[in-house]
């Protein structure tokens, strides 16, 4: 089914809006990707900017989200470091937690208790949120 004149940029901005929800970032991005190639098929020439601009405002929130994980990923991994150099094995659940935290304010905190608990227990009890 072919989109014609004003309803292309509306279908493809309600696309784009349901392939942000996906979780995977790759397939994200290539969902993203894919809606646009096939939005392009069906405008006209003055769509092909509106549609390039909704292109672009979609990928960039996924390079925000993207960069907020990576960032959230490093600190879990020092934080991980850290934990490891004090306290030395963990419990497999306390890597768990930490490995899939993803609120950067979080882990700071987290940081700072491990650098400051006495014991394991002492961070575990801290971060018992």
């Amino acid at each position: 089914m072919q989109v014609k004149g004003a309803d292309v940029v509306a279908t493809a901005r309600r696309a784009a809006a349901i392939a942000e929800t996906i979780q995977e970032p790759r397939a994200r991005e290539l969902c993203l990707g894919a809606v646009f190639g096939f939005a392009t098929e069906s405008a006209s020439e003055r769509e092909v900017e509106p549609l390039l601009e909704v292109f672009r405002m979609a990928m960039s929130r996924l390079a925000e989200r993207l960069e907020a994980r990576g960032k959230a990923e490093g600190k879990a991994d020092a934080l991980l470091l850290v934990l490891h150099g004090r306290f030395g094995r963990l419990p497999a659940a306390l890597e768990d937690r930490v490995g899939t935290e993803r609120r950067v304010e979080a882990l700071d905190r987290w940081l700072v208790l491990a650098g400051e608990a006495a014991t394991l227990a002492a961070f575990v009890a801290g971060v018992g949120e």
